[in-house]
């Protein structure tokens, strides 16, 4: 503690901060806020990775459920197409396993051309209930 004599003979308290203190505060208050806010510009391109991929997931499994949905009337017609959804591309291929089974793929392609992929395979049983 700084001590100084007054005018008057009496001792005089000096207080307060020196400016290295200041400046050494500022930095460190502000580093905090650098890492703070480099922590929210990573949370924001996360959840815009996070959004992109679950909308190219449920265009993959709408056309799924489409090709499912055709498929049991429409198993010989199955064949490879794409169509595009906005930003969005998707593809399907349809691959004969056997008589019974095609292994069908839709792929989705984000505007960043990032690419997602779901797989099923799909059988044509058709049993006679006579």
């Amino acid at each position: 503690m700084n001590h100084t004599m007054n005018t008057k003979g009496l001792i005089e308290k000096n207080e307060g901060f020196t400016l290295v203190e200041v400046i050494m505060a500022m930095l460190i208050v502000l580093f905090g806020f650098l890492a703070v806010s480099m922590m929210q510009i990573m949370a924001i391109k996360n959840n815009a990775n996070i959004s992109q991929k679950t909308e190219a997931l449920n265009l993959a499994q709408d056309r799924m459920e489409d090709i499912k949905r055709n498929a049991l009337d429409h198993f010989a017609e199955l064949v490879n197409g794409g169509d595009s959804q906005g930003q969005y591309t998707r593809s399907w291929t349809v691959t004969p396993l056997n008589s019974i089974t095609k292994q069908v793929v839709v792929t989705v392609t984000c505007p960043g051309g990032k690419s997602y992929k779901l797989q099923t395979n799909i059988s044509n049983f058709k049993y006679d209930v006579s």
